[in-house]
């Protein structure tokens, strides 16, 4: 799927600022980035979720997320995860730091500033609404066009 694609399921908004995020790391930093993933299922969720607990490889380090099936902000259309691209290479080693101010610059809260787990590639656009606004229905929507 192209970036165009994955910023389409996003909520409208968050789709604009995902681009914007794009269009500033190809001026300011000189390198493309790649959506790697945008909305993700529950099911698709679990399956990330299961990674280092019940699916190979076993062990804490594998671990992909804390978060199961409706316990993360790509199943409500306002989480992006990117990587660098520079030369068609994926530079997943990057300065994240730069990404990441520029992200937080655009309104984008950033997974490297988290303390718990570090989560370089992640952005997400909430507008301050918890995880449990979103869960119980109590987001207004019409905030994200």
């Amino acid at each position: 799927m192209t970036n165009q694609e994955k910023i389409a399921q996003l909520l409208p908004i968050v789709g604009r600022q995902a681009q914007k995020l794009i269009d500033r790391c190809k001026k300011e930093l000189g390198i493309d980035l790649l959506i790697t993933c945008g909305y993700r299922s529950i099911e698709e969720q679990n399956k990330l979720y299961e990674i280092g607990r019940t699916k190979s490889p076993i062990g804490n380090k594998y671990i992909v997320t804390k978060a199961k099936g409706g316990q993360s902000f790509h199943q409500y259309r306002t989480a992006i995860d990117v990587c660098p691209i520079q030369g068609g290479k994926l530079l997943w080693d990057y300065d994240w730091k730069k990404i990441g101010n520029i992200g937080k610059e655009i309104g984008f809260k950033w997974g490297g500033d988290w303390v718990s787990i570090k989560d370089n590639p992640h952005f997400e656009w909430n507008l301050f609404y918890t995880l449990k606004d979103f869960q119980e229905g109590k987001v207004d929507m019409s905030k994200f066009k």
